[in-house]
This record gives C-alpha cells, structure tokens and sequence, in this order.
C-alpha cells in the first residue's frame, strides 16, 4: 500500500479501495466518503499518514455503479430448460430421483444466472422487463408443483458468502417462498406474486453502497440505519417500474415483524400483508443457514427449530406451520446419522410424521445400481442425530460433490 499524506485529504473526497490508517486498521471503505470529523480526528490524533492501494477522487463512485461491477452478467441468459422440462413433465417424473435433481439443478442455476441478469440490467438500465420476469416465475411456479423437492434440497446445499449475496439469497427466497405458497394451496396467481417479489425484494440494497452488507467489520449506528432504508427504496424502485401493489408492499414489508419489533414501519400482525410475512420467514430462514463473514450458518434442523420457537412472537404461526410441512423437523437436503450407524441425506419428508423422513443412504445402493432410499422411524430407524457442517463437508469429500448416494466412494 501507498502512503497518502493526511494534509491532502479534503471532505467528501473517495477512494477506490479501502483507506487504512496504518497497514491494519481498517479506517474507511471504498465508496465511504471522507468526512469533516475524520480530517478533525486525524488531526488530533497527530496522523500524518493514512494507506491505500485506491485512488483518490473528488467525486462519488454511486452505488448503482458499483453494483454493476459486483453483479455482472449483462447479456439475457438462456432458461429454456424449464419450458422444455415442463412440456415434458410426464417424461421427468418416469425418471430416476438421479436424473430429476440433475434436471431441477441446471434449471435451478439457469435460474440464478436470471436473477443476476435483472439486477445487473436494473443497475445499469434503471429498467426491468416486466414481462419477462412474470414469464420465468410463472413456469418456476408450474414446475415447482410437482418438484419442489428437488428445489429445496439444492437451495439446502451451502454455498461460500461472496459478492453475489444479493443473487444466491434471493434465489434461495424463491424456492422457499413458493414453497410455502404450494403448502397453502395458493392459486397461481398469488404464487407469481410471491416468487416475483421473492426476486426483486433487496432490490433497494442497488442504492446502497454494497460494502455496507458486504463487509466483514461492524457497521456503525448511522451505517446500520442507511442500510434499514432498503425495503423503502426498494417500494420506490417498484413503484416508478409500476409493478402491483401487492408485489410493492411485499417489499416494503420483508422485514416487519408479527410482535411491531420490524422496520420500516414496526407494523404488527394483521397490518403485515401475507407476502410481506412469507418473504419475511423466507429471508430469516437462509439468513440461519447461511455462512455470513460475521457469524457462522447453523444447519436446517436448527434453523426450523429456532423459528418453531419464535420467540417474542415475531412469525405468523399460519406461515410457520407452512414453512414446517414442506421442510419437516429435517429439510430436505439434511445430513443426519441414524440409530444404525449409518449417514444419510433427507430426500423427501412424511406427510403423516415430520420426524420421519425417507433418507437416502449415503454411499449405499439397490440392486439396480440407485441409491439406496429408507423410511426413517422412531424405532430401529431413528434420526440420533443432525451432522456438523464439518461434518458434512468431510462427508462430502468422501462421496464426491452432491453428497447423497449419487457417487459411489
């Protein structure tokens, strides 16, 4: 890093990377003007010198720019996949459980290159494709029906923290909030609602400047407040590209909370619309589960029981249950070790027990060369226990990349 002289530096002055006051104390983020009071603190802390590998500008680099610099797909890509998989629907379900979650996971990925595309073509457009986008939801919303599962077991799998936050967490949104849409038996129209909110509910974080919800330090008082405003730019984004209403106030209000204790409005039960309180179970959900560089992710066991818990009342127990039936006491995707000794992974839950769900087994296989399927009880077949994400990455290495059975060791 270069040395900067402090007498150089002038209020409102931005830097392209980080600003350091010495070679390890972190002192400003890229984007983070330089202030007023931190020209008077230096002085009085007789600072001579600050370090950067940036350089300095006189003007703002604004956070829609340097969004499309973190989220880059510019082109539209292809999501043909789903429409042929729908068109060939009865086809899939003949198949093996193999194939079916190779399908849902190239379409679940061309998925997320989509979602990464309309943040990027907002950044740089300040324009969505309405139409389009209620095109893509609408036949994730049929191919869902019949293969939820296999979304949810992917959208389980962990994934490293990265500068596509915005891109992977809404995604994931997606898939659990539909989920919980299917398990209320909404008609498709409400469906598309959700999953298009789903998709654009951090849409607001574009106008903030990304380092606030990607660094890896405490964010101050006043940062943590500029970062609370993004349900209310993302309504203002919504309403100027006059999508519905519903869609707008699922946005607004993916952060409310049943007990007032939300932002932006501390609304309370009956006052949050039903989007706002799917998403809302939805983004706290993968926020459990998810690595973050200031906490580490629990797994989805802990995460159903931590919200079956709700304490302080924070969640809808309407939309609770209806997170619990379509994940069970073990989500789909979940590593847990059986009274027998033996690993496996949740593939699909009880209907008539959420304790026991069919778990394939890993590394063992039928006669036909598939991997082998169980029903778990609360017997002889008994889940002891959740792995470890350790645990899980160990295993992981042992059967090769996808866990399950799907690769002999």
């Amino acid at each position: 890093m270069r040395a900067i002289k402090t007498e150089t530096l002038k209020d409102g002055m931005y830097f392209t990377k980080k600003l350091f006051l010495d070679k390890t104390f972190l002192l400003l983020d890229a984007s983070i003007p330089v202030s007023k009071s931190l020209l008077q603190e230096l002085e009085e802390w007789k600072f001579e010198q600050v370090f950067s590998d940036g350089e300095m500008s006189l003007g703002p680099m604004k956070a829609l720019d340097m969004q499309s610099k973190i989220i880059k797909r510019q082109t539209l890509p292809d999501t043909s996949l789903i429409e042929s998989a729908i068109e060939k629907k009865d086809e899939l379900k003949r198949k093996n459980d193999i194939e079916k979650l190779e399908t849902v996971r190239q379409i679940y990925y061309q998925y997320i290159a989509y979602t990464e595309y309309v943040y990027t073509h907002f950044s740089t457009h300040i324009h969505f494709d309405k139409n389009d986008i209620i095109s893509k939801v609408k036949n994730l919303c049929i191919f869902m029906k019949d293969f939820s599962k296999y979304f949810l077991r992917i959208t389980n799998e962990t994934y490293p923290f990265s500068r596509t936050y915005l891109v992977h967490h809404s995604m994931r949104c997606l898939v659990i909030s539909l989920a919980i849409g299917l398990q209320l038996h909404l008609p498709l129209s409400k469906l598309i609602d959700i999953g298009i909110t789903a998709i654009l509910h951090e849409v607001g974080m574009l106008k903030i400047p990304p380092q606030l919800y990607l660094t890896d330090r405490l964010l101050s008082a006043k940062e943590k407040k500029q970062l609370m405003t993004h349900p209310l730019l993302g309504v203002q984004i919504l309403k100027q590209a006059d999508f519905p209403e519903a869609i707008q106030r699922g946005v607004l209000e993916h952060h409310e909370r049943e007990n007032g204790s939300g932002y932006p409005r501390f609304l309370t039960g009956e006052n949050i619309s039903p989007i706002g309180k799917i998403i809302s179970i939805a983004c706290v959900y993968d926020g459990i589960i998810s690595e973050r560089r200031y906490k580490e992710s629990k797994t989805t066991s802990q995460a159903i029981i931590e919200l079956l818990r709700n304490e302080s009342k924070q969640f809808d127990p309407v939309i609770t249950k209806a997170l619990l039936s379509c994940l069970s006491l073990y989500p789909i995707g979940t590593y847990v070790f059986l009274s027998t000794g033996k690993v496996g992974i949740v593939t699909d839950i009880n209907p008539a027990s959420l304790k026991t769900p069919f778990v394939e087994l890993v590394g063992e296989y039928d006669e036909s060369g598939r991997p082998k399927t169980i029903e778990t009880n609360e017997t002889d077949l008994k889940i002891n226990r959740v792995l470890t994400n350790k645990e899980i990455g160990e295993i992981i290495k042992y059967v090769g990349k996808g866990g399950g059975g799907t690769t002999a060791p």
